[in-house]
């Protein structure tokens, strides 16, 4: 039994890393791509740096919205809602026509990474106690802080083998492996 809640909830914090590392990686591997999008689009730089700038602010919003939908909905649906938006945007973002469209799309994926983002400490709260709760949020910081060195080099490396929107493909392949692994695997614990 031990053994089995041991792998528990080292899965459970794998699941959260990967969770933890959803909004560094849309938002990091996006930026070699910066020039090649402003130029598939016919525009200036700035244009395509606001797409940035609207992720962001997205994020912002989402975890103001998703903080009480998982308190009052619980910790699986507010992912589950959470990654669903982020999906359906990023598809949208993969088949933008326009700037424009592509603004409308990172800020609706921004939306919906804070909304699974949010719920990652409630999750720790809801799991661990005291210490094992301090020792969980210090992996998941490490997970926060070595994202952002890799996902540039993964975008680049992206964008030079295939395009930018190659990009937003892969993002999908990964927000659609994290909700099976959500659906399937973890338990509901609010």
């Amino acid at each position: 039994i031990i053994r089995n809640v041991a792998s528990f909830f080292i899965a459970l914090l794998i699941a959260l890393a990967a969770l933890t590392a959803l909004g560094p990686l849309s938002t990091d591997a996006y930026l070699p791509a910066l020039p090649a999008v402003a130029e598939s689009f016919g525009r200036n730089i700035h244009d395509a740096e606001l797409s940035v700038s609207l992720f962001l602010a997205g994020l912002a919003m989402g975890q103001l919205i998703g903080g009480p939908l998982s308190d009052h909905y619980g910790r699986r649906s507010g992912i589950q809602v959470g990654l669903s938006v982020f999906l359906l945007a990023t598809g949208g973002i993969f088949f933008s026509a326009s700037i424009e469209q592509l603004w409308g799309g990172r800020l609706l994926q921004g939306i919906g990474a804070g909304i699974t983002a949010v719920n990652v400490p409630a999750i720790i709260k809801d799991v661990y106690n005291g210490r094992k709760g301090a020792q969980a949020l210090s992996k998941l910081a490490i997970i926060m802080m070595t994202t952002p060195i890799i996902s540039p080099l993964l975008g680049q490396q992206v964008t030079q083998l295939f395009s930018w929107r190659a990009i937003f493909l892969m993002l999908v392949i990964y927000a659609c492996a994290l909700s099976l692994v959500i659906f399937f695997r973890l338990p509901e614990t609010r």
